[in-house]
């Protein structure tokens, strides 16, 4: 089962930003981890826009005993780079302990 996309405009415009800024691959390999996670029976992620702009939350549900999705943890894909401080100013406020320059997941 892929990801749920909550807001397919802001995935739209990450996914282009990502293209234009030649990091699509490292956005793809980050969707590629949460998508691991997925079993269509039993465990899905939600994907939704995060309030920094090229950023997402997720959120991990599973089933439980009453067949109903219920929360299981959540986090963030946040995107980290050279123009945000790798991290630790606007517009992402997130603190990395190592620069990187695309899509990390925090837990």
């Amino acid at each position: 089962m892929p990801l749920i996309i909550e807001n397919q405009e802001h995935f739209d415009k990450v996914r282009a930003f990502a293209e234009r800024t030649g990091k699509l691959d490292k956005l793809q390999a980050r969707l590629d981890y949460l998508d691991k996670y997925n079993d269509p029976a039993t465990v899905r992620c939600k994907l939704f826009r995060d309030f920094a702009p090229a950023s997402f939350e997720f959120v991990m549900e599973k089933l439980d005993k009453t067949g109903a999705w219920a929360y299981w943890f959540n986090g963030g894909l946040i995107y980290h780079g050279s123009q945000e401080g790798w991290g630790s100013t606007g517009p992402t406020f997130s603190v990395t302990l190592s620069p990187s320059d695309g899509w990390e997941v925090h837990t």
